[in-house]
């Protein structure tokens, strides 16, 4: 039974399976947590498993007047040949992942939107999220392999000082609302784009592609507090793939002022190419997140 299941055929299929799972992580197809350490442990259990076979067969399963010095010999060109492939593998996922340290994934800021109670986002339970910091951006996978984004975070340059924003949950059907200044009479509004994190959820980006969407952001009350009148400069976005490797985008605003004290008006609005859908939405009765 050891022989059989030990057998050329098995030992081959398994070999050919664990280098073709290897190569097919490392091509980026499929995105796994500790992948190079996946990839490396997979190519090397099947060099293993191969040279273990090779050398049984040339111990134990070669004619008795065969045996002596000639499989000794074999052995050790075997073993040699095994080394210089394993050697040659490990510097070819090295080398790659030394040309993917550079940024995979490349950020331009299209418009911008901050401070001030014009927007808020609602989720499906009516939970009323408040949003001071509403972006619409290109991102695009500059990887020649395919990519996925894990996560997110961002921080805004207030003055001189960092801030970080609370992330927006828009994964699901909530609604956007305009003109939240007026609580009692609110305009529900929709975009033309999808939001950042309906579009990234469970995808892998093909190299080169690009998309466009919104992120919405809200500051904690008491940073909104603390700089309720100090120019906005920047935003610093955080990208996490799906090996978690990071990197930072810095997105300049270019505002002459940091935050908006009047209606933008629709000229802006149409910027965003977004829509009214319906008027004089009564949210009082929302439960208003800020924490």
């Amino acid at each position: 039974m050891f022989l059989g299941i030990f057998s050329w055929g098995v030992v081959g299929g398994v070999v050919v399976l664990l280098i073709g799972m290897a190569f097919t992580l490392e091509s980026g197809k499929i995105n796994l947590p500790y992948e190079p350490i996946l990839v490396r442990m997979l190519f090397g259990v099947a060099l293993l498993l191969l040279s273990i076979r090779t050398l049984w067969w040339l111990a134990f399963q070669q004619p008795k007047e065969e045996r002596g010095f000639i499989p000794v010999i074999g052995a050790a060109i075997f073993l040699a040949l095994m080394g210089a492939s394993l050697a040659a593998f490990m510097k070819w996922v090295s080398d790659r992942e030394s040309a993917e340290s550079k940024e995979r994934f490349g950020i331009s800021l299209v418009n911008s939107f901050i401070g001030g109670n014009w927007f808020a986002y609602a989720t499906p339970e009516a939970d009323l999220y408040m949003i001071d910091v509403l972006a619409n951006i290109d991102l695009v996978n500059q990887d020649t392999a395919f990519a996925k984004i894990h996560d997110y975070s961002a921080q805004i340059l207030l003055g001189d000082t960092w801030a970080w924003l609370r992330r927006i949950p828009t994964f699901g059907n909530g609604k956007f609302y305009f003109g939240v200044e007026q609580i009692d009479k609110a305009k529900r509004i929709s975009f033309d784009l999808e939001t950042i994190d309906k579009q990234i959820r469970r995808r892998n980006l093909r190299p080169g592609e690009t998309i466009s969407g919104i992120l919405v952001f809200f500051l904690k009350e008491a940073d909104r507090s603390r700089f309720a009148n100090v120019k906005a400069k920047a935003l610093k976005l955080t990208i996490i793939d799906s090996l978690r490797r990071k990197e930072e985008h810095l997105l300049s605003l270019g505002l002459e002022d940091g935050a908006i004290t009047e209606d933008p008006g629709m000229g802006w609005l149409s910027a965003l190419a977004m829509k009214i859908e319906e008027t004089d939405v009564d949210l009082s009765k929302a439960r208003i997140l800020r924490s």
